[in-house]
């Protein structure tokens, strides 16, 4: 999947080598030799066209994400860049989407009483082993990282249950 965000990382590039009489771009830019630099006004009106509704956010396998790759390509042509991965303009990026299933309630044990949380509406757990089809946390250690509340005066207490 070619990644928008590449694509913009680009522009912002092109953006910071503007000189100004300053010292020139990186070598890393692949710029044809007689390449133009784009100008503020340029910059600006990529910047409104890309952020507007027609753009639709520009999220990554989105028609709007192909209306922005189409706009940069056009607008590095026009100035004059080359094609810098292997004749491409663009990089596969491998994205993986993560859909837990069937998750249990994840349950503590070991104060006065166990609590039980729903996954979704009281947690959220997630792994960076995403080619393992099940991961299992039990009888792990617990450190409450977070907020609780204690307020008497109301009759709530997150930790009365923990102790």
């Amino acid at each position: 999947m070619r990644s928008s965000i590449a694509a913009l990382t680009a522009v912002l590039t092109l953006s910071a080598c503007a000189t100004d009489g300053m010292d020139a771009p990186p070598a890393s830019v692949a710029a044809a030799p007689n390449a133009a630099e784009p100008s503020i006004d340029t910059m600006k009106r990529l910047v409104q066209e890309m952020s507007s509704d027609a753009y639709e956010g520009r999220a990554p396998g989105s028609a709007g994400e192909e209306k922005t790759l189409a706009l940069l390509v056009s607008e590095f042509s026009k100035l004059g860049l080359k094609p810098g991965n292997k004749g491409s303009w663009f990089q596969d990026v491998p994205l993986v989407e993560i859909n837990a299933k069937n998750v249990s309630p994840l349950t503590f044990t070991g104060g006065k009483s166990a609590v039980s949380a729903s996954y979704g509406p009281e947690m959220v757990v997630g792994t960076y082993r995403t080619t393992q089809p099940k991961i299992a946390v039990k009888d792990s250690p617990v450190v409450f990282v977070g907020y609780g509340i204690n307020a008497p005066e109301k009759g709530w207490n997150d930790y009365a249950t923990w102790m």
